[in-house]
Parts: C-alpha cells; structure tokens; sequence
C-alpha cells in the first residue's frame, strides 16, 4: 500500500509551492497582465529552460550518484569525493560553454524559438536573454548540489531555500516594478536564484562530501558517465526542436495570446507538482524495492496508483472547470488583466489540465520500464512520438491558433503515456498492467460525473452570469461541487477519497 504519512511529508513542500507559484502569478498578473513586456520575459526563460534540458544536468546527477555511492563502500569517502569532484567540474565546464554560446548567439536562439514577435519585442527579448543567459551555470550547479544533499540523506534542505527564491522573487517586484518595469522580474530572479545556489554550497558543506578542483581520478573516467546517456540525449535534443518551434508558432499569435498560455502552463505546473508528484515520488521508491525483493504486489501497487491519479486527476479537471474562473477572477482581475484575458486563461488551463491524468501514467510507467530494463526501446518511442508532433506542427502551421496548439499537446501527453504503457504489456513477462475492469469503470463513471457537474457550474457562475461577485461565485462552485463530488464517490464506492483524507491530514499536521 502507498506510503501517506511519506506522501504527506513531500506534499507539505509541495503545497507551500503552490501557494507560493499562486501568488507570484497574482504579482505578475497585477504589475504586468498580458502585455508585451511580460511575453518577451516568459519568452526568454522558457529559452532558458530549454537550452537547460539540453545538457541534461539531471539525468547526469543520476547516473553519477550510485557511482559516488560504490566508491563509498568498495574504496573509501576521500575517493568518492573525487570522483564526484570530476563529475562537477566537467559539468561546470559544460555549464560555462553553454552559457557563453547562449550569451553569443541569443539573437539567432531568441528569434528562432520567438520568430513571431515584432522587431521591438526580439530586441528586449535578446537583451534579457543575455542578462539571464549566465544562469545556466547556476542552474546546472544547482541541479549537482541538490542531487548531493539528498544522496547525503538531507531531505527538503534545498525544497525549503526554493521557497525562500520565489518569495526573493516576490519582493523585487513589488519594490522595483513601477521603476524598471520588467526588468524587476529579472532581478529577483537573478537574486533568488543565487540565494538557492549559496544556501545550496553551505548545506552541502555539512555533509562528508568534500570539494577537489580536479578534472580526473585514477581509475574513473568521466566518459564512463556521459555513454550512460545514450539514447536519452537524442530524446531531449528531438524535444527541444519541438518545444523550440511550438514555442515559436504561439508567439506568431496575437499580441496577448503567448502571455495567456504561459500564465495557463505557470498554474498547471504548480497543480501537477501539488497532486500527482507526491504520488508518483512514492510510488517510485516502493516500486523499485517491491521489484528487487520479487514482492507479488507489483500489479497491485501500479493499478492501486494508477487508481489513485485517476481520482485525482478527474477532482481537479471537474474543480477546475466548477471554480476556475471565479478564482481567477479573484486573484488576477485589475486594470492590466482583464476579464476577457481570465477567460482566455481559464479555457487554455482547462484543457491543459485533461494532461494531468496521462502525465501521471507516463510517470509510472517510465518508471516501470526503466526499472524492467527496457529504456533504450522506450527512449526510441519517445523520440518517434516528437518527431511526429514535430511534423504535425510543420502541416498545421499556415492555420495554427491556440486552440490547435493545445489539441497538439494533448494528443502528444497522450501518446506519450501510451509508449511505456504497452513496452511494459508487449515485453514484459510481469503482468502490471491496469485492469480495465470494474473498478477502471467507476473511476471512468466517476470522472465523467465530476466532468459535468464542472461545466453544470461553469455555465451556471460564467456563461448564465448568476453571481456577479467574484467571491460568492467561488463559494457556491466549491460547495457544491465538493458535496457532489464526495456523493458521488459514495454511491460508486470510491476508496480512493478516504486514502486522499488521510493524506489531507498527514500536510495539515506538520503546518
């Protein structure tokens, strides 16, 4: 069974991020809303981002952490230390590389990944683009540091200081917006990200782990830790292509439009961190050590999960749709953000939100199959499935408008998901996969019922216009819809409500 006192433990960090992501975006929304400067802002760090992806800095901490923790038990803590030394500074080395290359060549990168804005927008993107551009080495330092502190056993050290640089984030733009405008945004990220990497250092400094500047130790060679990487790199390089040109065809639309769905993405990322990563993060741990042991739970465990995201997934898409608007309303609605602007977001984050439910299976089952040694055959379907987005993107791109870049995402979740789903059913001689029956059905039924009593409240608050007042409208879409939702799961005899109480009150406890 899932662990909820442990789910509770991660959802804690978890839910204080969320709050927090909600107010930065209240921040944002009332000193920018969906004008031009914002866009060039989101513009520059999802560039940021994806040409992080690119070095794959994550994945390389993985590989290289069984590695430090064999030398820790077949030679000695000095050596380890070493090894992990290498490790860093060649990525340090990387990270150097790639922020230089990205400082140089920010016009060519910026105008490919934002070709559809105007000239004045691509200058101010270029320029913040290169203010920003040297944190990539920040980032990647991070990810390493991060990586060390929890093989150290120092859990929710580095959780809490990102906290601390969203809230430094927060405070610079309340202070410094009215004066440089958006260049307030780039400072408190500038500051909080520096925050996160110096707290970083000084908690890894009170762990056995000690720093060397040296680039190699007899008996390791840093190459050993790159042919891991194999097909995964040409996975995210066959992503990167394809998030780089989808990015590109949503700046080509209206002015206001790219700043709508970054606003969407910003509120679905913070969902998605607070609901299904906690499970998932689990889930992984028990997996793994169900697995290695030969426990016979194994189909148990997937389909108990699976389950479980499902709940999930249909209470937020049906409470999404029941309170979205109204809450939005609440949070953003100023003279820079108005009404038709929460609507627009309202509908992009609506339909984003179908993806919750197939995100959490593709996190399951990648697991799964990683776990089952199948990662080449799965990283060879996942780079298909991009390249067909990618090839879709190309025919759709003389009549692209949201709605259809959405349409493009979704079909891409979904196929996404399905890729580990059946490698693990076609190869494995383990029987995990979820059954489709009765208890799939109720889940189905289930997520169908709360589907409509979403749009029964959304017409009733939205489209019929009832309540005016944004907070009355809110308060009347929760209360009903939570005593719809929780009838509902009693007569379909839903276990899953009681097992989400309980996690409920695990995060509340430690508040």
């Amino acid at each position: 069974m899932l662990n909820t006192k442990s789910i509770g433990a991660v959802g804690v960090i978890n839910a204080l991020s969320t709050v927090l992501g909600l107010l930065y975006s209240v921040v944002l929304a009332r000193y920018f809303g969906v004008g031009t400067s914002i866009e060039v802002y989101f513009a520059s760090t999802t560039l940021l981002f994806m040409i992080n992806s690119l070095t794959q800095s994550g994945l390389l901490a993985e590989i290289a952490l069984p590695i430090y923790h064999q030398y820790q038990s077949n030679e000695s803590q000095d050596s380890a230390n070493r090894v992990m030394s290498v490790v860093v500074n060649w990525l340090g080395i990387l990270a150097i590389v790639f922020s230089l290359g990205s400082f140089l060549g920010a016009p060519w990168l910026f105008y490919w990944s934002a070709s559809g804005f105007d000239a004045e927008r691509l200058e101010q993107g270029v320029k913040i683009f290169r203010i920003i551009s040297p944190l990539l080495f920040v980032e990647i330092m991070k990810s390493q540091i991060s990586s060390m502190v929890n093989a150290e056993k120092r859990f929710g050290k580095i959780e809490w200081v990102n906290i601390l640089n969203q809230v430094t984030s927060m405070v610079f733009i309340v202070l410094l917006a009215a004066q440089f405008e958006v260049y307030s945004v780039v400072a408190g990220l500038w500051v909080g990200e520096l925050i996160a990497l110096g707290y970083g250092i000084y908690v890894l400094s009170k762990t056995k782990f000690r720093y060397h500047f040296i680039l190699k130790h007899p008996g390791f060679e840093v190459t050993s830790v790159l042919k891991k990487m194999g097909f995964t790199f040409i996975y995210v390089l066959v992503t990167q292509v394809y998030l780089f040109y989808l990015n590109s065809l949503i700046t080509s639309l209206p002015k206001g439009t790219y700043a709508v769905y970054r606003y969407a993405m910003l509120i679905f990322s913070k969902i998605q961190g607070l609901l299904i990563r906690p499970v998932s993060t689990i889930f992984f741990s028990q997996f793994s050590s169900a697995f290695h042991v030969g426990s016979n739970r194994l189909k148990a465990l997937v389909e108990e999960t699976a389950s479980l995201s499902f709940v999930i997934s249909a209470f937020a898409f049906g409470g999404l749709m029941a309170a979205g608007h109204p809450l939005l309303r609440i949070l953003w609605e100023g003279e820079k953000f108005t009404g038709g602007a929460i609507t627009e977001v309202y509908k992009t984050l609506t339909i984003i939100s179908i993806c919750l439910f197939f995100n959490a299976l593709a996190i399951i089952f990648r697991k799964i199959s990683m776990t089952l040694g199948k990662v080449k055959e799965m990283y060879l379907g996942f780079i298909a499935v991009q390249i067909l987005s990618f090839v879709a993107l190309l025919f759709l791109k003389n009549i692209i408008s949201l709605e259809l870049v959405l349409a493009v995402l979704l079909l891409n979740t979904i196929v996404l998901a399905i890729v580990p789903i059946l490698l693990v059913k076609l190869t494995s001689g383990i029987d995990v996969a979820i059954n489709l029956g009765e208890k799939t059905g109720r889940n189905v039924v289930y997520f169908l019922l709360l589907s409509g009593f979403g749009a029964m409240l959304e017409w009733t608050t939205l489209h019929l216009g009832i309540f005016q007042n944004a907070f009355v409208a809110f308060g009347f879409s929760v209360a009903v819809f939570m005593l719809l939702s929780v009838l509902a799961a009693f007569l379909l005899g839903l276990n899953e409500l009681r097992f989400l109480k309980s996690i409920q009150a695990r995060i509340a406890s430690r508040f």
